[in-house]
């Protein structure tokens, strides 16, 4: 499946609708009955769940069914089957704790074999927008600092390389179908309020699909005073940047306080990165929030005293 597909409808799919469940009031489940399969007839209770990681890769959702009686309750807590799907691969994930429970694997499997293409599509397209719910409601402690990208010599860092789910700044130009990616500066000390934007056409009028992208257009805008300068010129025959920056800017109406927000999500998690590798030099632990000394050398690794550079940010 495509994600390109279906990008356009993504803010609408937070609802998950299928065709093989009832619809339940928590919007995230509903009544299953299969009609085919080794399960057919039973009936269940279903929560839909994402992999709430925001940092992980994957594309799976959870699926976690409890039995109904003939009565229409649910069955004891130790009938409740529970299993993942991968809605990229459209199958089941095979667990070694999945093929000790063959009731759960017939019942995904089952699940699995009853969902449609559309079933499919919706469901990596609730995933998508799940994700971006949570990376909004994120916060640096949610991030593991092991797998950080590198970003010594003041590498600018793009906000997907953290946050996989996390490309939302979608916008239409001349019937064509746009993302802006983001880059930030993640130094503690830095003051800047900058951001590179690289802007990617991912399907052109007629509908057609960009395969690969290579040398976007980019700009540096800074999303305190709206001002924007040409970074990367881009593909021949690209709309002029500030086109682009208009366009995003219409579709995204909010585009500043988001870039802000997300500048601060990333300088908080490199300090936290750079606060854990003090503490790995020092031989001691280092707490992120404790009171630092100001004539001591900042914890963020910059080598200057903490008065001149994270002071009032930890």
């Amino acid at each position: 499946m495509d994600p390109v597909l279906n990008l356009e409808e993504l803010a609408c799919d937070q609802d998950l609708r299928l065709s093989i469940l009832d619809p339940a009031p928590n919007k995230q489940g509903g009544l299953l009955t299969l009609k085919r399969g080794e399960t057919a007839s039973a009936r269940y209770q279903v929560f839909v769940q994402p992999c709430t990681s925001v940092t992980c890769t994957c594309h799976h959702v959870r699926f976690r069914c409890r039995a109904i009686s003939a009565e229409d309750k649910p069955a004891a807590p130790t009938e409740a089957r529970e299993f993942w799907l991968d809605v990229q691969a459209q199958k089941v994930v095979v667990t070694a704790e999945l093929e000790k429970m063959p009731e759960s694997m017939r019942l995904a499997e089952d699940v699995a074999a009853a969902l449609t293409a559309e079933d499919w599509q919706r469901l990596y397209r609730w995933l998508g927008a799940s994700k971006l719910e949570l990376i909004a409601q994120a916060t640096a402690a949610d991030v593991h600092l092991s797998r950080l990208p590198d970003a010594t010599g003041g590498r600018m860092v793009p906000f997907v390389e953290i946050f996989p789910f996390g490309l939302a700044l979608y916008f239409t130009l001349h019937d064509e179908f746009w993302a802006a990616d983001e880059m930030y500066c993640v130094q503690p000390d830095c003051d800047c309020k900058d951001t590179i934007l690289s802007f990617f056409k991912l399907r052109d009028g007629s509908g057609v699909i960009t395969k690969s992208i290579t040398d976007p257009a980019g700009i540096r805008y800074n999303y305190r005073t709206g001002l924007a300068r040409e970074a990367f010129r881009g593909p021949v025959g690209n709309p002029p940047y500030a086109d682009l920056l208009a366009a995003l800017q219409k579709a995204n109406p909010l585009l500043n306080l988001i870039l802000e927000h997300r500048h601060l999500l990333m300088q908080n998690i490199y300090l936290r990165h750079y606060v854990e590798l003090l503490s790995e030099a020092s031989g001691t632990k280092v707490a992120a929030n404790r009171k630092v000394g100001r004539n001591e050398r900042c914890p963020c690794g910059s080598g200057k005293k903490f008065k001149h550079c994270c002071l009032g940010k930890i």
